[in-house]
Order: structure tokens, then C-alpha cells, then sequence
């Protein structure tokens, strides 16, 4: 457990040389960013590695005086602030990053906003990786695959984590299962959750985690589903379902995939992807399952495909397709 709330929001810098910066290999996360009150700041894997960012003279959620300088700083390799600050050049509701480095040379910069999500009073920026609480801030190192959520606390100290599991296409209108879990953000570790409110069914989850939710709407209609529990200001999730085929519904229910400025090394998932891999000479592996959109940006890029996978739609501004 943190010692207390101000603390998670303290990222570590690591000045280092544009030189240095250029040979950092770049990794992809998940970024889930949440806020309570916000109807929707976006949930997407994107690639960073060193990053450089800026801070803001109005970021005074640490007290009057606290506010940033308006410099740059730079952190080292891949990190969870770097992962916030790449993903923020796609989704627009993430900026702009609001960040002090009024503690810079005691303890490192911290966040106060992210887009229109500010944190002021008992409220602050938590961040969780892998369903654990962060002990180090920000600037924390991620690997490949991890899972970075940035939630907006009401108070000390944040509730568990829920993670709703919903059929991401269902074939028509109708009932379907919904599961529920927990993370307990000390261990990171899982149980069902109870009690949970879970939008369109009827009944909040039982014991085991499950409850039922009924979906309505023509082919090719996307609906959001929310997850919370207040009794014990759980972190609220929310997921997709898309009534109609892989087809109908390869728009709706795409997963976001964005890389960096640098030359990415991107793999697709088993569901639909939607990739955008930016700037920079990047490889895209396409792995089978889903109707993928593929947008390799800038660069001279390749893509690696299957034979058989022929639904994917490349675009051409991807160099070279290989075909194995």
C-alpha cells in the first residue's frame, strides 16, 4: 500500500542524450485511462520507448506553488508516463498532459490532468500496472504486453479493479453471459466480483462473478457496456458488444493499435485490430483471427501475413506484404 495518495502520481526522470534516445527499442501496452466522471477517455495498446515531455505552469494539484515550469524533462526507455504521452498524439481526449517538476530534484515530476480529467482536492492520479498499484510513479519501466491503467481516484486509497468480460460480437439481439473480477490492487490478485452493477441486465452479479445482459439493435450496432460498484468505490470497466458477423461488425469493434515515432515491431491480436502504425520503418505482424484494418503510416514498412488470412484490408502505404 502507498504511504500516501500524492505519492502515486510522482513519476522518476532520467535525463538522457538525443542520442542515446534513438537507440531505445520500443514495446506495446494496453493503455485503459480512467475517470469516473468522464463518459469515455479511450482504451487502446500503443508502442513508446524514451520519451520526452513537457510540463505545465498550471499543474497545481499538488498546492498553490507547485505549478510546472513549462520545460521539457526526459525519462529513459519505455514507461508508463512515455505510454500516456505517445498515446496521447492519437486520442485526442488525452490532451493535454498536465504535469509539475516543481519536485523534480527530490522526487521527480508529477501528473495532475490528463485532457479535461484534472485532479484537485482528495482526488489523484493513480496508476496500475498489471493490476498492481505502482510504488514507483510514473516513470516506472514497462515491458512488452503489460497492461497500464491511469485512474482518477476520488480519494485515497482507490477500490479494487473490475474487469468485465462480455462477448466482444454476438449473432443477434438477445440475453447474453456476462462475467465480472476483481483485482486487489496490493497483489494483483483476481476473484469474482460480487455486487457488481452491470448495464442492461437486470441483476447485479452473484457470488460467482456472473450475471446476464440483454443486448437490443439492427446488424452492424455497437453497444457500451459499463461495469461499477460503488460500495466500495471499485474501479469501474467498461467493454464493447457488436450485434451482427466478423464482417458487419469489423469497424465497431476494432482494437486500437498505435505505434510510435520509431520503428515499431507490431503483432495484431486474435479479434479485429485497427493498427496505425505511425512514423518510422515498421514490421506489422498480422496474427489470424479477426478482420484486421491495417494503416502503416510514414516509414518503409513491412507487413507479415498468412496465405489463407485474405479479409484483412491493407493499406497501400504498407511497402512490402509478405506472405507466409
Amino acid at each position: 500500500m502507498l504511504l500516501a495518495a500524492p505519492v502515486v502520481a510522482i513519476l522518476c526522470a532520467s535525463p538522457v542524450s538525443a542520442q542515446a534516445r534513438s537507440k531505445d527499442h520500443t514495446v506495446g501496452a494496453s493503455l485503459n485511462v480512467v475517470d469516473p466522471a468522464a463518459s469515455n477517455l479511450g482504451g487502446f495498446t500503443a508502442y513508446t520507448t524514451t520519451s520526452t515531455l513537457r510540463t505545465s505552469k498550471g499543474a497545481k494539484c499538488f498546492g498553490q506553488g507547485t505549478g510546472g515550469s513549462g520545460k521539457p524533462f526526459t525519462l529513459k526507455g519505455p514507461t508508463a508516463i512515455g505510454l500516456l504521452e505517445d498515446g496521447s498524439k492519437f486520442y485526442s481526449a488525452l490532451r493535454p498532459l498536465s504535469i509539475t517538476d516543481h519536485y523534480l530534484d527530490s522526487f521527480g515530476p508529477g501528473l495532475c490532468g490528463i485532457g479535461s480529467s484534472v485532479a484537485s482536492g482528495s482526488s489523484y492520479w493513480d496508476l496500475i500496472v498489471n493490476h498492481k498499484e505502482s510504488q514507483t510513479g510514473g516513470g516506472q519501466k514497462i515491458q512488452q504486453g503489460d497492461q497500464v491503467l491511469w485512474y482518477l481516484a476520488p480519494s485515497f486509497p482507490a477500490g479494487p479493479e473490475l474487469r468485465l468480460q462480455v462477448p466482444s460480437i454476438v449473432p443477434a439481439a438477445g440475453d447474453y453471459p456476462a462475467t465480472v473480477y476483481q483485482y486487489d490492487l496490493s497483489t494483483g490478485a483476481r476473484s469474482p466480483a460480487q455486487g457488481v452493477t452491470v448495464d442492461f441486465a437486470s441483476q447485479p452479479t452473484d457470488s460467482a462473478g456472473h450475471t446476464t445482459i440483454h443486448v437490443n439493435g439492427p446488424s452492424g450496432s455497437v453497444a457500451a457496456v459499463g461495469a461499477t460498484r460503488t460500495s466500495d468505490a471499485a474501479i469501474p470497466d467498461k467493454a464493447l458488444v457488436c450485434i451482427g458477423t466478423a464482417q458487419t461488425c469489423s469497424a465497431g469493434s476494432s482494437n486500437p493499435i498505435f505505434g510510435s515515432r520509431h520503428a515499431d515491431r507490431i503483432a495484431t491480436t486474435p479479434q479485429a485490430d485497427f493498427v496505425s502504425a505511425g512514423k518510422g520503418d515498421d514490421t506489422i505482424k498480422i496474427t489470424a483471427g479477426g478482420i484486421d484494418n491495417v494503416d502503416c503510416g510514414g516509414g518503409k514498412d513491412t507487413v507479415i501475413r498468412l496465405r489463407a488470412d485474405h479479409d484483412d484490408h491493407i493499406h497501400s502505404n504498407c511497402e512490402k506484404v509478405v506472405k507466409r
